[in-house]
């Protein structure tokens, strides 16, 4: 029942404001299951804009996730169609621990990322790299290759995270 109420409530949303999404979320935040049916939700591609926002929104209140929902997520990572839903669950990867044996999905997916034709979401593709690379060695490299050419990005928002990130290393 919960399930079905609360992708009711996302459809109703259909790119509303903010505010509303924040009254899915109280509404809905404390159900059983309700990360689960988010990860759901972002299998339907009219419904997962306003799903990993309200995933990005529960990570960034302090919500967690477990191994299984954080590989869940990244399993679903190369069906995103929106740039809003990669954006959302770039600033999710930039802070998340990277569920095991799933470094290979997330760096295939950053790189499409990368080339975005969204500047916020090239700008956080960087930010996940780097995270990434502090977590898997393997992607040290890359990540440092990544700032060299995002410093020339057209993007002030993209120069600006590449500065932002590199005060913090």
């Amino acid at each position: 029942m919960t399930r079905r109420l609360l992708v009711a409530a996302i459809e109703s949303w259909r790119g509303g404001s903010v505010s509303e999404l924040k009254e899915i979320e109280q509404e809905f935040q404390s159900c059983a299951g309700y990360t689960r049916f988010l990860l759901e939700c972002m299998d339907v591609s009219h419904l997962e804009v306003g799903a990993t926002w309200l995933l990005k929104s529960h990570v960034e209140s302090g919500g967690l996730l477990n191994a299984e929902k954080r590989q869940g997520m990244v399993r679903r990572l190369p069906c995103l169609t929106s740039w809003q839903s990669k954006l959302h669950l770039l600033q999710v990867l930039s802070v998340m621990d990277t569920p095991r044996g799933m470094s290979a999905i997330l760096g295939e997916f950053i790189r499409g990322c990368i080339t975005d034709e969204n500047r916020f979401v090239r700008a956080w593709a960087c930010s996940a790299i780097c995270h990434l690379a502090e977590q898997d060695e393997d992607y040290s490299r890359e990540a440092e290759d990544v700032l060299v050419l995002a410093e020339s990005d057209d993007s002030a928002a993209v120069r600006a995270r590449v500065r932002q990130l590199k005060r913090k290393r």
